[in-house]
């Protein structure tokens, strides 16, 4: 009974798998045919099909300024910055007119992207934003500088330590395209500066303190370094745009005639108003953060006593570099601009930080590195590095400096650090291409200082400036220098003949002696005729008596030697005049005068050399 059941179990089961009882079927003859009887529509973009003006210009892609700029507001960051490479190009490569047209359009759309949150895409702003700065006149980007500002301004004090680090390379590109423009608008930028360094102290209080940069790519010594370089650099174009003479006018609902002055001056007519927010106000906290990094900077500084310098590494170098020049072009800022402002830097709380610089002096550099400081994760922002390793330029303003406050200065021992500025200085004047480039200018402008504004200050102290005059004389015989720094150093030791306690040294008669061999050359510049002339006047003797012996070759050179400059009094006149005071001209020499005069084709000079001698004649007669 068992087996029966078990066998119509297996019968009822369902089979799965059965054996194919048919062959396969094919279809008919001609049924395996593809049909190509069916109809499509087009797929048409009325936009890609519109011929573009060939007025406007065009990318490589055959895109305007229009759709690039809707590019730039793209949500993918690859659209975003392969929009700024297009509108690069395009720019470069586009007629200046036709960009300065686009330009509000231009700055609206590339500003915004200063404030982005991908690094790839504010750099690619930053440099899209200097091709427009340096295809665009100043005039024409005056008008829209405002919206450059304002983003400006966003970055330096956006959440994002990397929007913050970023923003010093829209300074530099401002810098190095506009600093005059810049130089307008500092006091948007100062309060800025300092944000990005320092932190109030308490609320009720102004003063500040030191930050850390913790979350930053960079210690908190290079971000100081890159904050204060950049603040150096707006400052120097301050000082810059004075130097040129060139005042800047702006409106505004001040008036039609409304002038900007230095530091926070507004003049309307004739009188000057107060503007706000002025850098006197941020004075009294930025010198003393400028103190507090060069105290942080210089821990434990290697002077050893066989030792002459001070040895500090490239850092506390660079931090050296940055607030001595800060506080360097303040001076000159405001103590020409205002003395009222000028007499801030020389309070005891403000005097603290020279004297803390001023202990260790002079100053060299162990390892001094070439290039510039680069930060580890973001080598864009960079900061030109201190390469010197003899710190030359540095030592130079603190002696220019130390100089320029000596009457002002309150330390003990002050004669000793007095001497030992001279010192330093005859080390720079005695050896051989010792200083160069822009360092000789700061030399000469301490010898300025020191022989003409407070050599009697000197002398009260019985510190002797004979040795600091004998290396002047000898740095103009033994450099290799400019035509321009020659014309300055002659100029500072001609009127060095006004010293009665230095024109005696026997260098510097020497030297008198062989300065009218400069009438002998075949080029002269009118400042050293100049200089010549005021000489002849002076009465020296010992630059009479050569001009006198040199009297055939500079007449004979007179028509031939030229004359670089212009002025109101023809220099060649200037020439004939130094000789009407020249106490002893023999006959043969008055002979040569008279041939030189009748074979001049210049009948004026002719008849003016004439007059001068036959003046000087009378005159001798008469005496």
């Amino acid at each position: 009974m068992v087996k029966s059941k078990a066998k119509k179990a297996e019968k009822t089961k369902v089979k799965l798998k059965t054996a194919l009882k048919h062959k396969t079927k094919f279809l008919p003859k001609g049924g395996n045919v593809t049909k190509t009887d069916f109809k499509i529509k087009p797929i048409v973009i009325q936009t890609q099909l519109k011929e573009k003006s060939t007025e406007q210009p065009l990318s490589k892609r055959n895109l305007t300024f229009k759709e690039l700029l809707t590019r730039l507001n793209h949500h993918n960051v690859n659209v975003k910055s392969s929009g700024c490479d297009d509108l690069s190009e395009l720019i470069k490569s586009t007629d200046p007119q036709l960009v300065e047209v686009q330009l509000h359009v231009l700055l609206q759309g590339v500003s915004k992207l200063l404030l982005d949150r991908e690094a790839k895409v504010r750099r690619l702003a930053v440099q899209l934003i200097g091709d427009i700065l340096a295809k665009v006149s100043l005039i024409k980007l005056e008008p829209f500088f405002e919206i450059l500002i304002m983003y400006t301004v966003c970055a330096m004090t956006h959440l994002d330590v990397g929007v913050q680090e970023d923003s010093l390379l829209i300074i530099d590109a401002f810098l190095k395209n506009i600093p005059s423009l810049i130089a307008k608008h500092y006091l948007r930028l100062f309060p800025n500066f300092l944000r990005l360094i320092s932190k109030l102290r308490s609320e009720s209080n102004p003063s500040r303190t030191l930050t850390l940069n913790l979350q930053g790519s960079s210690t908190s010594i290079r971000w100081r370094i890159n904050v204060l370089s950049r603040l150096e650099g707006i400052l120097k174009a301050i000082v810059d745009g004075r130097a040129r003479g060139k005042e800047e006018t702006v409106g505004g609902g001040g008036g039609p005639n409304v002038e900007r002055v230095a530091f926070g001056y507004w003049k309307f007519g004739g009188g000057a108003q107060r503007s706000e927010g002025s850098v006197s106000e941020h004075l009294d906290v930025l010198i003393p953060l400028l103190n507090e990094a060069w105290v942080e900077a210089l821990p434990k500084p290697d002077k050893q006593e066989e030792e002459e310098n001070t040895i500090i590494n490239n850092d506390t170098a660079s931090i050296l570099r940055c607030t001595l020049g800060i506080f360097h072009l303040f001076w000159e800022l405001l103590h020409e601009s205002d003395k009222q402002l000028g007499q801030k830097l020389l309070t005891n709380d403000n005097q603290k930080y020279f004297s803390h610089v001023f202990s260790f002096f002079p100053y060299a550099q162990k390892d001094a590195q070439t290039g510039k400081i680069k930060g580890r994760k973001r080598p864009q922002v960079v900061v030109d590095a201190n390469n010197d390793p003899k710190c030359i330029g540095e030592n130079l303003v603190i002696c220019y400096m130390f100089s320029a406050l000596y009457k002002n200065l309150t330390n003990k021992n002050l004669a000793e650090r007095a001497a030992q500025v001279v010192s330093y200085l005859n080390v720079c004047l005695m050896n051989r291409n010792y200083v160069r480039g822009g360092n000789v200018d700061v030399l000469l402008k301490t010898l300025r200082v020191i022989f003409f504004e407070n050599s009697s200050s000197w002398a009260k102290r019985k510190i002797n400036l004979d040795l600091l005059l004998g290396g002047v004389v000898h740095f103009y015989a033994h450099n290799q220098l400019s035509v321009e720094v020659n014309v300055e150093i002659i100029k500072l030791l001609a009127n060095v003949v006004h010293l009665s306690t230095l024109n005696g040294l026997v260098a510097y008669r020497a030297w008198l002696r062989d300065l009218p061999k400069l009438l002998c050359e075949s080029t002269i510049s009118l400042e050293v005729v100049d200089c010549l002339s005021l000489l002849s006047r002076m009465a020296s003797e010992e630059f009479g008596d050569a001009l006198a012996a040199l009297l055939p070759q500079i007449f004979e050179n007179l028509p031939k030697i030229e004359i670089k400059g212009a002025g109101l009094y023809p220099p060649r006149f200037q020439i004939v005049n130094m000789f009407a005071l020249v106490p002893h001209i023999s006959q043969a020499d008055l002979a040569l005068v008279e041939h030189v005069a009748t074979s001049l084709e210049d009948g004026k000079l002719s008849r003016h050399i004439r007059d001068v001698f036959r003046e000087r004649d009378g005159l001798s007669a008469h005496l």
